[in-house]
């Protein structure tokens, strides 16, 4: 999660950022963030907002990119529990 990547303070927020990356994964077949070196996909992951295709987004149900778009938000504190 960002927050980690960071050396911030975790919480229950960022097992919910990881179950999005690893949902991402399921249903792309691609990892969320890329990069040539681990500090790229660290920097993408902090500052990359997740992306999902064009084509992916026709073909998948809107309120499932949506959950997923909120479960990967970069932002811990507009994770809300109770809306996942």
């Amino acid at each position: 999660s960002p927050e980690q990547a960071e050396g911030k303070r975790i919480d229950h927020r960022s097992d919910i950022f990881s179950l999005g990356s690893t949902v991402f994964y399921c249903l792309t077949g691609s990892p969320p963030f890329d990069g040539d070196t681990l500090i790229n996909v660290i920097r993408e992951i902090v500052n990359k907002p997740v992306y999902f295709s064009k084509k992916m987004e026709k073909t998948l149900p809107e309120p499932v990119v949506q959950l997923v778009k909120k479960m990967m938000d970069q932002n811990p504190s507009r994770v809300v529990y109770e809306d996942i």
